[in-house]
């Protein structure tokens, strides 16, 4: 949610400082939403658009890339197809920003076969999918992969995205092309564990985000009060620093 905050005029500054200081350099943000909490592009108006110049600056500032989420709860808010040309637009020319088409297709009301790569010069994904499950193919410059969050395979779950990357099925038969995976929505962690969504184990921090960086090209760390934007507890940066020490091999 952190675009929404700045919208809604909250300092995004010192949070950004406490992720940058466990060793991110990324920054995930949906660009609407239903769900988590009500984030609809259409009640900014104009000023939606015009906010994203000044807060991708922000954060390349900051040392950080951008990773906007373009469709979430698609099926009800219901932006349209060209709304993501329209965030296009903007984008071009700002290359830290690496655009994703939209979050989980299938669950998200929008259909990646409907869309044409944008034409900018960004590094774009054409979306996730649910939880093992490889995503739409053909693909553009990088993909994602959602492991699974369910004990044991929450320790393996980001080898699958190694034939995610390599354009392979399981046979090795060649479906896609070779491109850059990440993988965008591991287990969360939090200051306590809920099992198969959330965990509070600083070595299964280092598990998630090592073996992403072995068979893909590092992951995201999702958390529990990343989702709307709050300050990490000490366990959950804990966590965080473990996870990123495995990607960076600290």
């Amino acid at each position: 949610m952190l675009y929404k905050r700045s919208l809604d005029g909250v300092a995004i500054e010192p949070l950004l400082a406490q992720r940058f200081a466990a060793g991110s350099r990324s920054v995930a943000t949906l660009m609407q939403a239903h769900f988590i909490e009500r984030f609809y592009p259409s009640e900014y108006g104009q000023r939606y658009y015009d906010h994203i110049p000044a807060f991708a600056e922000a954060l390349m500032k900051m040392g950080f890339y951008w990773q906007p989420v373009v469709y979430a709860d698609e099926q009800i808010i219901k932006s349209g197809n060209t709304f993501v040309y329209k965030l296009a637009e903007i984008f071009h020319n700002k290359p830290w920003i690496i655009p994703s088409l939209g979050n989980e297709w299938s669950k998200n009301g929008f259909n990646p076969g409907d869309f044409s790569r944008p034409n900018t010069n960004n590094l774009w994904s054409r979306g996730s999918e649910v939880a093992d499950t490889a995503p739409w193919y053909p693909s553009w410059d990088w993909k994602e992969w959602h492991p699974r969050r369910d004990w044991p395979k929450v320790l393996f779950g980001n080898d699958d995205a190694w034939y995610v990357q390599n354009g392979v099925n399981g046979d090795l038969r060649k479906i896609d092309k070779i491109a850059p995976c990440v993988a965008t929505e591991p287990i969360g962690f939090w200051d306590h564990d809920v099992p198969d969504r959330r965990s509070n184990d600083p070595n299964l921090a280092r598990v998630i985000g090592g073996t992403s960086i072995y068979f893909a090209r590092g992951a995201n760390f999702m958390s529990e009060e990343g989702l709307r934007c709050e300050s990490w507890d000490s366990i959950t940066f804990e966590c965080a620093v473990a996870f990123f020490n495995a990607i960076n091999q600290v």
